[in-house]
């Protein structure tokens, strides 16, 4: 029998696509936004469908809203991966090893 845990880390096929583009990044060690990300993935959905999805990766700890930022002249909120996220995506159940740089816990909250 499953644990609590093994079944609410159960993600869709479709939660594993999205977390894989925000553990990839825009581009190296960069964040990406919301239009950035729904222009990233390979099928066609809505905003609101995209916030539900990140909301289910939210609660589970996955991702982390990181500070907004400035760009395309409008402020954005960034989605950066947690370790859980990256271990996921990565297979790596090392539990809290830094994988990628840049995206550890600390870096999270950035100053303007």
């Amino acid at each position: 029998m499953k644990t609590y845990d093994q079944l609410r880390s159960r993600l869709t096929h479709k939660q594993v696509h999205v977390l894989e583009k925000i553990v990839l990044g825009p581009g190296e060690g960069q964040l990406i936004d919301l239009d950035q990300l729904l222009a990233s993935i390979n099928y066609e959905t809505t905003k609101g469908s995209m916030h539900f999805t990140l909301r289910g990766l939210l609660r589970r700890g996955m991702i982390v809203k990181a500070e907004p930022e400035i760009r395309r002249g409008r402020r954005r909120v960034v989605f950066a991966p947690t370790m859980r996220g990256v271990n996921r995506i990565r297979d790596d159940s090392s539990g809290g090893a830094v994988i990628m740089d840049g995206f550890g816990e600390e870096t999270v909250s950035r100053e303007d």
